[in-house]
């Protein structure tokens, strides 16, 4: 309801051809992260979206009529939502099951070791806004920049802390899914199969990479480590419930407590991706049908990833300064090194 409302308020011509933009973008970025040449370094729909977005708000947004950006605003709060829901369609209950209770204690240690230190090294020694602090803790701890994308929502914060945000998770991100298939192959260490998958699935960001990262070695630490992924993603709403519930009270403490605006601080949204999980897990659905919610869930992140960069400029990006990446390098250190000593004792 709360989305038609912005059709009504500023003209439903106006918000389509902002959202039709966005999707222009995000058909642009899919074509080109297919190109041989691209593909071959690694780079994602989801970052040459926002490399575009953000080439877009830097320079031709001022030739465009500026009630588009209405639609392109829509796109950054109920595409992305929509897009989060259907990633509940990726994996099921059982699926966690089978690995038991290693990779959940694993999943654990890594998220709240990760969320803590990032905040308090963040706050404390860098000096960062609280914000971005969590925002640049919050996608390394859990699933990437979709996790980024979802803090957003709950912390109500800018456009470039999450596009910073976001750019350290895809660098740190990219650079684990080379390393660690390096770790197996060239670095003495007594892992089986099984804990390397542990390792992998606990600590390196993206679900893409996880899986890029894993296949890479072989059909065991893959399948392990994808499980144990899907397990942190799962994560995703009990973090985003605790966090909005804190960051309310911290955020307007003198309110009183009839007064506080519920609605800001639940992710609706958040318990519908649960239910799509549970959706999955009861319900065999064809292989094709979740083939193509999962196409269009990547296409539906590429437009939120696009209409983020094209609410960013690189004046916000200036802003924010280089602290965010000295901070999720340390936490990189942290799930490279904290990630295989887990596996490890495990």
């Amino acid at each position: 309801m709360i989305g038609l409302t912005i059709f009504k308020q500023n003209g439903p011509t106006q918000v389509l051809s902002g959202i039709w933009l966005v999707a222009l973008t995000a058909m642009a970025a899919l074509y080109a992260a297919n190109i041989p040449f691209v593909k071959s370094l690694g780079l994602s729909p989801l970052l040459l979206a926002i490399l575009i977005g953000l080439f877009y708000g830097n320079t031709l947004s001022s030739q465009l009529p500026s009630g588009w950006v209405h639609g392109v605003r829509y796109c950054t709060k109920y595409i992305l939502r929509l897009a989060i829901i259907l990633l509940g369609f990726s994996f099921t209950f059982q699926e966690i099951a089978e690995q038991g209770m290693l990779g959940l204690i694993a999943d654990s240690i890594i998220v709240t070791g990760t969320l803590l230190m990032g905040y308090f090294i963040g706050t404390r020694l860098l000096k960062m806004d609280p914000e971005m602090a969590l925002m640049c803790s919050i996608g390394p701890a859990i699933c990437g920049a979709s996790a980024v994308l979802a803090a957003e929502s709950v912390l109500r914060t800018s456009h470039a802390k999450t596009a910073v945000a976001v750019s350290t998770v895809v660098l740190f991100g990219t650079i684990s899914m080379f390393l660690y298939p390096c770790i197996y192959a060239y670095l003495p260490h007594n892992l089986s199969d099984a804990s390397f998958g542990i390792y992998i699935g606990s600590s390196i960001h993206e679900v893409p990479q996880v899986i890029a990262c894993g296949n890479v070695i072989n059909a065991t630490v893959a399948q392990t480590a994808t499980i144990v992924k899907m397990t942190r993603v799962l994560m995703l709403v009990p973090v985003l419930l605790i966090i909005g519930f804190i960051w309310e009270r911290i955020r307007t403490p003198s309110l009183d407590y009839n007064r506080r605006e519920h609605s800001s601080i639940i992710p609706w949204w958040a318990f519908i991706f649960v239910g799509a999980v549970a959706f999955n897990s009861m319900i065999s659905i064809p292989s094709a049908i979740i083939s193509s919610i999962h196409a269009v869930d990547i296409f539906l992140l590429t437009m939120a990833m696009g209409a983020i960069g094209m609410e960013t400029t690189i004046a916000k990006f200036e802003e924010v300064g280089g602290k965010p990446f000295i901070l999720s390098f340390i936490l990189f250190i942290w799930l490279v090194m904290g990630g295989w000593t887990i596996a490890h004792y495990l």
